[in-house]
């Protein structure tokens, strides 16, 4: 029976490592796919159950994820930002949108205490 109980520790110590050294491929798939989790789980043929089992039950891993998501939205604002410097006319119509709120179209904000808005519009005979 001691033998028995040797071998499930020797088989539990095997299976976190294994865990462990798959958690640290899925980081670094994600920091080269910067965050995105269909490219990293491909990558590394891991399963997309096990990744949002790891986000949810282990918090050091969810904060390396959650910081690389971070590291990805701040390379994507930076490339961004230079498309806006570099004059790209798609990128500063959409920055003067976005950034600045230039809409090409007015909205007019129609309040009314709670009261329900009776509009009557006559379009003619």
């Amino acid at each position: 029976m001691g033998c028995e109980s040797t071998l499930t520790l020797k088989y539990k110590k095997m299976e976190q490592n294994r865990t462990h050294i798959n958690k640290d491929r899925m980081l670094k798939a994600l920091e080269s796919s910067l965050g995105v989790v269909t490219t990293a789980l491909k990558s590394t043929e891991l399963s997309r159950t096990n990744y949002y089992k790891w986000l949810k039950e282990d918090e050091e891993f969810a904060k390396n994820v959650k910081d690389i998501q971070n590291i990805a939205k701040d390379f994507i604002k930076s490339k961004y930002y230079e498309c806006v410097k570099d004059k790209v006319p798609s990128v500063v119509i959409h920055a003067a949108k976005t950034q600045l709120g230039w809409n090409e179209k007015t909205q007019l904000d129609i309040t009314s205490d709670d009261e329900p808005i009776k509009i009557n519009i006559n379009l003619g005979d």
